[in-house]
């Protein structure tokens, strides 16, 4: 959802989380996602394109 936009050079937009994205995820609040270091693996990144993959041709 926007917010508004940065009082800044190039004035880039600015956007929150709203609740029906955290209830989507099955998240309670912001802190409930995994921190950028937990997903940056390459195990973890392979895995996640694997159930992409595997979702999007129907296995």
């Amino acid at each position: 959802m926007d917010k508004g936009r940065v009082e800044g050079a190039g004035r880039a937009k600015l956007y929150v989380t709203t609740s029906e994205f955290l209830d989507c995820f099955g998240l309670n609040k912001l802190e409930d996602l995994p921190s950028m270091d937990t997903v940056d693996s390459e195990e973890m990144i392979q895995d996640e394109m694997d159930l992409f993959f595997d979702r999007f041709a129907g296995k």
